[in-house]
Formats: structure tokens, C-alpha cells, sequence
């Protein structure tokens, strides 16, 4: 039989399951899907002579080009061993479901089945074994899966890993938990440790290594370790892996990281890079892009273009243009939630869900932040920390003569000395509000509060040489124009010009305390002394170190975001500041401390004034006299 007539037989493509049609062995939770149609463009009767159980697993244009173009079959006995396999051993450890086994439904059956049920034919592989069916090997080398927070993606990327790892086949396998950095990656590495640690059959022949969390199968030397982070000292250690990798939340990690560890495994038989993750904000990253690239796949593929067969995009989400009018809307949002949560009814509570979007609607920033989280939609202008809408309510008009009376402080971010550089400057504005008495309390009587409300003021340099670098990006020369920025020449920002600019504010204004990142900070500190008589370390030194980590900074992202929901700041309006706010990524610690991601030196989209701000807002909370808002502030 020649090879299209091999590809076009059902009895040959199916050789492995003698059964018509696999029966699961009891009744599933799926996803709604449409009804089969007809994708191809061209129409042709290939599409007619495809196996029965091909046809059954179609779901986009590019399964059906797969198919017919590519020769490309569905496997049902073998997706279905998958499945079997994670639900007969994976068990699950926390929750309300802790000690029962991994139910496969909805979009984990359709993902495994998807994975793991359709085949390709590779020459290459079938002359190099010597055997027919060895040709046959997985038709996607790349899934990316995106599903809201809460529906399970953690365990289902740990018992595809697992599966891989032990049940796969293959000798000596090699799989990688991977995430931004360790402790995101360990999340869902814990899941597969705890199905071993679950499963007395598992841990018979596989060994957990507690120190360094590696799952060894001893029977086949295969070993599933975690590979994360992004710094510059682990780069070259990721180089030359062969393996599959179960990347967790792909919206927030390295695309140079992922550059490199994206070719591991280039030489196995069965490839396979799995990626789950949900929406986020950062549209320049590689998780957005990733996204970008599998919509788009589709699509080319029912427009007859040129498309990746071997691309699996699986996404549960409302849709990328929904507004947030729409999302007001009690009339759109029930079934918003529904196309967004799969696991709705069996996971995600829907009342639960319901609350979430009741309390959220008070605030842009808040509906934003439900929208990325509950609904998947990705986010812009600041994404889940602050909306672009409720920092302009925060604007007001004043004049330093109506509040340099008040005590103030300086937040700075001095960055790299070739690079941009802020002075945020901030005064503690004594102010009489109305108040509920009880917070919690709806009935509460309205009374009277002191607060102080940071009225700030923003400063931005950058040298001439970072304007001309960075020009083919933006026009920083129509921000010099406006006024809003400082171009110093050079090709760099001297530490003497910054340290007699501080100065200068000093000597005008009631300037209290001057906080920045360690970073870089060492020479303006040391012109402060030597040149104008600050005390730097002394007992009465005005001027402190900010540690970065999310530990340190998290309470001063924190109450900055409080003061602006509840327009407890006043700004005037600024197109820089406003132009920073949608680059603004957050990262958050395992205990949910959040910080703001700095951009990398060489990337154009700066965030200076804003860490600038979070560096005032935390010299200000480290003093009583100055602390911004109230002290037991309330998101609204």
C-alpha cells in the first residue's frame, strides 16, 4: 500500500484500536462545542474519506487542513489510555477534594484528549526505527492552554508531566517544570510530588528528592525536575536541555528565557511543550504574543493560509473586544462567565463568581482586574493594578503656594546613570473628611477624619544619548516640549546634577525624608555629603534605602493603590505618568506581596515614575506625621 493511500485509510490510521468507536468508561462533564462543520477551503472529498473518529475530534480549521494535508489521524484508544492512566493515579492533596482521585472533565479531558489522541506520521521516525507504526508520533509539539484563575490548571499541568514522565514510553525521559521563577514553578511542580507521594504504586519505583524536588522513575532513569527563572547567571545552565516542559503561567515569564529553553527536546521522538496560563498584562511579553500567534494560527488556517499544523491553541475566554460597559452589564455577564469558566458548576461556584463581579463594578480597576482574572481578557493601562479611568480622578489643579507649607519627601528611582531617572516629590496635605464611624457598617454615622493626602509632583531626566537610542520607539523630544521631561546632555544622567537637584527641593521645601532602591545610589548619596552637607548615615539622616523585594515594597504598592481608589491623592495631570501607567507589570511573592516589574535597561517602556511614587508613598508610611490616607484604608 503506497504512503496516500496508508494516510487516507481509516483501518490503517487506526490500526492500534480494532474497536469502531472507544466509550468512555463513564459519563463526562465536556465543553460545549459547536457542531461539526466543514473548514476546508478548497471543499475537496478528502475531507469525506477521513477515519470516523478524525472526524469526531475536529474543532478548528487547522485539525481539518491537519487531517487532509498533513495526513494527520485521531488516535481515541490513545487519548483515552492518557486520560485513564492521570485519573487512575494522579490524586489529589488540598482542597475540598484532598485524597480523591483527578477527574479529567470539561477542558482537561478535551486538552488530554486533544494532546495526546492525535497523531502524525513522520518518515523520518518510522526509516529510522524500522517500523510503521514507530512513525506515528504526536501531532502537536506545542499546546498552549489559557483558562481564568481557579479552574485547575495547576493540577492539570502536573499530571500531564507525570504521565509523560512514567506511562509515555520513552527511556530516560527528561521533563521540566518551569515558571517566572522557583516558587511560581513549584507550585504546580508540588501537585506532581504529592500524586507520587499519594500513590503507594507510584512511589514504588519513584523517588521524591526532597532538597532538590526531582521525581525520579527508576525503572527508566526518567527524571522530572524544576528549570526556572530568568537572570542572567541561569541563562546559560538552561542551554542544550532534552526534554518536554510544563510551563505555568506564561504571561509573566522571560521571553529570552523561553527563546532558550523552548528548543529543548528538539531531538525526541515525542516533543511536547505544554504552557497554561492565564490573561495578563503585559502586551509586548511572550505570554501575549503566545497568544496572539495561536489565535492568528487558526485563523490563517481557515483562510487558507499557510499555518502551523503541529499548534495546538486551546483558549476559554469572553471576547477580546468586550468592553467595560459590557462587562456592567447584569444582562451579558452570566453568560461571559460561562464561556470564560469551564469548570463552572463543577469547580468555580457560580454565586461565588457572581460576588466577585458585584463588588468589582464600583471601580474600572477593580472590573479590570475581575475581567483578566475571572474572564481572561487581557489587560492594558496598568492592567489589574490601576486603570487609566480612576488615576485621572484623582486629578487637581493646585499650585505650589497653596501646599508648601505642608511637610513633604522625596521618592526617587535613579535607574542606570545612562538611562531615565525620576524625582517623585510629594507633600502631606492635612485634610478634614467624612467618614463612616464603622467602615463595615452601611448605618454608621458619617464623622469627621484628619488625613493627610499626598499631593505629588513628578520630575524626569534622560539623557540625550537614551533620546536618540530609543527614537525608532517614541519621541521622548514632545515630552522635553511639554515640559515633562529634563534631556541632559550626555550620555549619561551625572550623580552631581541629581544630588544639587535634591538639594535645591530641600532648600525650598519642608523635605522630611528621600527614599530610593539601593541600586545606583551610592554616588548621589556621597555628593549629598560631600557637597551639601547632608547627614547620610547618621541618627538624624533624612535619607533611606528601599529594599525591592515584594516583601519590602508590597505594603507601598499596596497603600499607593488604596490612595488612588479611594482618591486619596491628588496629581496634576501628566502624560509621562500616564504613559508609564500601561507599562506597569506586577509580580507577586508566594505570599502574594506584590512589586513592580522593572523593565529590562535596553526596553523603552519606563516605569521610573512610578516606582518614583512607590518609594515617596513608603517614606511617607514610615513616618506619623506624613502617613498618606487613611491608616485603616478601604478599597471601594
Amino acid at each position: 500500500m503506497g504512503f496516500k493511500d496508508f494516510m487516507l485509510s481509516s483501518a490503517a490510521a487506526t490500526a492500534s484500536a480494532k474497536k469502531a468507536e472507544v466509550v468512555a468508561k463513564r459519563q463526562r462533564r465536556l465543553i460545549n462545542l459547536p457542531e461539526p462543520v466543514s473548514f476546508y477551503v478548497n471543499k475537496l472529498p478528502l475531507v469525506s474519506s477521513l477515519p470516523p473518529e478524525t472526524k469526531r475530534w475536529i474543532r478548528d480549521a487547522s485539525d481539518e487542513r491537519a487531517a487532509v494535508e498533513y495526513g494527520c489521524r485521531y488516535n481515541e484508544a490513545r487519548g483515552q489510555y492518557a486520560v485513564d492512566w492521570i485519573e487512575g493515579n494522579c490524586i489529589l492533596y488540598e482542597g475540598h477534594a484532598a485524597g480523591l482521585h483527578l477527574s479529567a472533565e470539561d477542558w482537561q479531558y478535551e486538552l488530554y484528549m486533544q494532546m495526546f489522541g492525535w497523531q502524525y506520521f513522520s518518515d523520518e521516525w518510522a526509516v529510522r526505527l524500522g517500523s510503521e507504526s514507530a512513525g506515528w508520533i504526536r501531532r502537536f509539539v506545542e499546546v498552549n492552554g489559557w483558562v481564568p484563575k481557579k479552574n485547575c490548571k495547576s493540577p492539570t499541568l502536573a499530571a500531564a508531566g507525570l504521565y509523560c514522565l512514567i506511562a509515555d514510553g520513552e527511556q530516560g525521559q527528561k521533563c521540566y517544570s518551569v515558571a517566572l521563577d522557583k516558587k511560581q514553578a513549584e507550585i504546580s511542580h508540588a501537585h506532581a510530588i504529592n500524586f507520587v507521594k499519594a500513590n503507594p504504586g507510584l512511589a514504588s519505583y519513584c523517588q521524591v528528592h526532597e532538597t532538590t524536588k526531582e521525581i525520579v522513575d527508576h525503572r527508566t532513569k526518567s527524571r522530572y525536575s524544576i528549570k526556572a527563572g530568568a537572570t542572567a547567571g541561569n541563562r546559560d545552565r538552561n542551554e542544550g536541555l532534552n526534554g518536554l516542559l510544563f510551563v505555568d503561567e506564561i504571561h509573566v515569564v522571560n521571553e529570552h528565557q523561553m527563546a532558550i529553553l523552548s528548543r529543548a527536546g528538539i531531538s525526541r521522538r515525542q516533543r511536547l511543550i505544554l504552557q497554561l496560563s492565564t490573561a495578563g498584562t503585559n502586551l509586548s511579553g511572550y505570554g501575549y504574543k503566545k497568544c496572539l500567534q495561536g489565535r492568528d494560527n487558526i485563523l490563517g488556517a481557515e483562510r487558507g493560509a499557510d499555518f502551523n499544523f503541529r499548534l495546538k491553541h486551546l483558549e476559554f475566554a469572553a471576547p477580546p473586544k468586550t468592553s467595560l460597559d459590557d462587562l456592567r452589564d447584569k444582562d451579558k455577564i452570566e453568560d461571559y462567565v460561562r464561556m470564560a469558566n469551564p469548570t463552572l458548576g463543577r469547580i468555580i461556584v457560580k454565586d461565588e463568581i457572581l460576588q466577585d463581579w458585584r463588588e468589582s463594578v464600583t471601580s474600572d480597576t477593580k472590573l479590570t482586574e475581575f475581567a483578566m482574572y475571572r474572564l481572561g481578557l487581557w489587560s492594558s493601562s496598568g492592567g489589574v493594578y490601576l486603570a487609566q479611568s480612576d488615576w485621572d480622578k484623582c486629578t487637581k489643579a493646585f499650585r505650589f503656594k497653596d501646599v508648601d507649607k505642608s511637610p513633604a519627601a522625596l521618592g526617587c528611582d535613579f535607574a542606570a546613570k545612562r538611562d531615565m531617572c525620576c524625582i517623585m516629590l510629594g507633600f502631606a496635605v492635612t485634610t478634614t473628611i467624612e467618614v463612616l464611624e464603622d467602615p463595615f457598617d452601611e448605618g454608621s454615622e458619617l464623622v469627621e477624619r484628619e488625613i493627610n493626602i499626598p499631593y505629588i509632583q513628578p520630575y524626569f531626566f534622560l539623557p540625550r544619548k537614551a533620546v536618540e537610542r530609543y527614537k525608532r520607539q517614541i519621541n521622548f523630544e514632545e515630552y522635553e516640549a511639554k515640559k515633562l521631561l529634563t534631556v541632559v546632555d550626555g550620555a549619561a544622567i551625572r550623580p552631581d546634577y541629581i544630588a544639587a537637584f535634591i538639594n535645591k527641593l530641600s532648600e525650598r521645601f519642608d523635605i522630611r525624608k528621600v527614599g530610593s532602591d539601593a541600586y545606583y545610589s551610592t554616588d548621589v548619596a556621597t555628593s549629598l555629603a560631600t557637597n551639601h552637607g547632608w547627614d547620610i548615615e547618621g541618627e538624624h539622616s533624612r535619607y533611606q534605602l528601599i529594599g525591592q523585594t515584594a516583601s519590602t515594597i508590597g505594603p507601598a504598592i499596596e497603600q499607593l493603590q488604596n490612595l488612588v481608589l479611594n482618591q486619596e491623592m491628588y496629581h496634576r495631570q501628566n502624560d509621562m505618568m500616564d504613559w508609564q501607567l500601561g507599562n506597569l507589570n506586577i509580580i507577586s511573592d508566594s505570599n502574594q506581596n506584590r512589586r513592580f516589574e522593572k523593565p529590562t535597561g535596553d526596553n523603552y517602556r519606563k516605569i521610573d515614575g512610578w516606582q518614583a511614587l512607590a518609594h515617596l508613598i513608603f517614606c511617607m508610611m514610615s513616618d506619623p506625621e506624613l502617613y498618606p490616607g487613611q491608616v485603616l484604608s478601604i478599597k471601594v
